[in-house]
């Protein structure tokens, strides 16, 4: 039999078939379903599941595992000597599955998984779909079970149940979300969809309020094609990535196409001379932009509201470069940090413009969260809030977030309404070494996705480069993040400038334009 061929963007859909709350009494489906799932058959992309309830593992065990054998049994309708017949289930749905754990439950499930995966008359890998319609205990994890339903609730509640849902314990390859009320505007359907994307594999969204599931609600074809655009934006990642990297006329024109600003991470004291390498950068590159990160004492210092005398000496020459923006460093340890704490560093920074040449346009926060929750929310609302507020910071107060990570997609993109959003968040913060690995590679492709994080809006900073790779790396990066960074430093990384400081200028720097004469 020929591997089923999928369709690009929505690889499989799983249907599940509930006839009477169950397969019904009979040991064949109705005539109708016959020719329904007939005609289901035919399509490559679609895999079908039979529905059986447990009761939250208090139905007779006994009543389940003959239910998963009368859907097993479907398999010799209509069949033929040489293979199944077109009714074939290819998994069971098992609904109301506890999430609350027990020693009993625990077994309960292993037994009904060990009678789907014993099904001989099932077909394809035998999938088992739990229900508990909220995140499980994780002592769970353990089952074979190949998917769960975290999720089944409203739209609503599902933007009040951020932190339990970023807190599952498996990836995503092993969860679902079932949203029933979803909102009918177009845009919110599509960032509900992709929110749910970075969490969960498979997917479904209805604005049914009621009988979510005896019909298909207007909004169908809308969501399926958002959540093939979810899907489809890795793909077009790679194509995008692949033309930027071909010679001639298209590469120029591609990089052009990909303006890249420098972000500069300034932890090193200006002693005299120590700054000559930034100086002697910007001056030599200037189609290139720059935001330097100011950090005097792990953020503006505690003695004083103005910098010190080196300090006040050095800004004023990185304010003078047109193309310079600087920031200032705050370090708020997670949302540990006492938030008046924040709010008197911010306004420090602010007072720095009360002397001419040293005001910032700015803040850099490090050590931002990246998991949601309602407390992190309010945190990193208000002190945004207090950067855009601050009149001492210059130009458009630029607010960025450094979780050296991926974040909730929510704490990027401001989606709730109470929210400021930051302008730029720095999605890697980490080694070549790590960069490069499978793990953060799939990550990135699965979970970096607009709406939310978009080339505009994030930053990469890599560090302990090989030298004889930055370029290549420069190259790829700059078609994935309008911001970044990278260092062959392989230690206090941004404590001084690597030996290829310049040439990382060079190759990001629009071809044509790569030096001042």
């Amino acid at each position: 039999m020929s591997t089923p061929r999928p369709v690009l963007g929505i690889p499989f859909t799983k249907l599940i078939i509930n006839p009477e709350d169950g397969p019904g009494s009979s040991d064949e489906p109705p005539e109708d379903y016959v020719v329904a799932l007939k005609n289901l058959s035919t399509y490559d992309n679609v895999r079908l599941v039979g529905y059986v309830r447990t009761q939250w593992a208090e139905r007779d065990i006994t009543e389940v595992q003959r239910e998963v054998q009368v859907y097993s049994d479907w398999s010799k309708i209509n069949g033929s000597a040489s293979g199944t017949g077109p009714l074939t289930m290819d998994g069971i749905f098992f609904d109301e599955a506890p999430s609350v754990y027990s020693t009993q439950t625990h077994e309960y499930l292993q037994q009904i998984n060990r009678a789907v995966k014993d099904a001989s008359g099932l077909g394809g890998n035998r999938t088992i779909v739990h229900n508990p319609g909220t995140p499980p205990d994780p002592r769970f994890d353990d089952l074979d079970t190949d998917i769960i339903v975290a999720f089944e609730q409203s739209s609503d509640y599902f933007h009040s149940s951020k932190s339990n849902i970023t807190a599952l314990s498996l990836d995503r390859s092993h969860y679902a979300f079932v949203v029933h009320s979803a909102p009918t505007k177009n845009s919110k359907l599509q960032n509900l969809v992709a929110t749910m994307s970075q969490r969960a594999q498979y997917l479904y969204a209805t604005e049914l309020k009621t009988n979510y599931y005896e019909s298909f609600s207007g909004d169908w074809n809308t969501f399926i094609y958002r959540r093939k655009q979810a899907s489809l934006t890795a793909v077009t990642d790679r194509l995008r990535n692949q033309a930027g990297a071909s010679g001639g006329a298209n590469h120029a024109r591609a990089r052009r196409m990909h303006k890249t600003t420098v972000v500069v991470p300034l932890y090193l004291y200006p002693l005299p001379g120590a700054w000559d390498p930034l100086y002697e950068g910007i001056s030599s590159h200037p189609h290139i932009s720059f935001i330097i990160i100011l950090n005097p004492h792990n953020g503006p210092g505690l003695d004083s509201d103005l910098p010190d005398a080196s300090y006040s000496i050095e800004i004023p020459k990185l304010n003078a470069f047109p193309n310079v923006t600087t920031v200032g460093y705050i370090r708020i340890d997670y949302c540990k940090r006492p938030f008046e704490s924040v709010k008197e560093d911010i306004a420090k920074y602010g007072h720095w413009s009360t002397v001419e040449g040293l005001g910032v346009h700015g803040i850099f926060f490090d050590e931002t969260p990246n998991l949601h929750d309602p407390d992190v929310v309010k945190y990193l609302a208000g002190m945004n809030e207090l950067v855009k507020c601050e009149q001492g910071i210059l130009g458009d107060r630029i607010v960025i977030h450094n979780p050296g990570t991926i974040p909730d997609p929510d704490l990027a993109s401001g989606l709730e309404d109470h929210q400021a959003p930051p302008d730029l968040v720095a999605v890697v913060e980490d080694s070549f070494a790590n960069y490069v690995s499978a793990p953060l590679q799939d990550r990135l492709e699965s979970l970096c996705q607009p709406p939310h994080f978009t080339r505009q809006n994030i930053c990469y900073i890599v560090h302990s480069v090989p030298p004889s790779l930055q370029a290549q790396l420069v190259k790829r990066l700059c078609h994935r993040a309008s911001f970044l960074f990278i260092t062959d430093r392989c230690s206090h990384f941004y404590e001084g400038f690597g030996t290829g400081w310049m040439d990382f200028l060079d190759a990001i720097a629009p071809e044509g334009n790569q030096k001042a004469n």
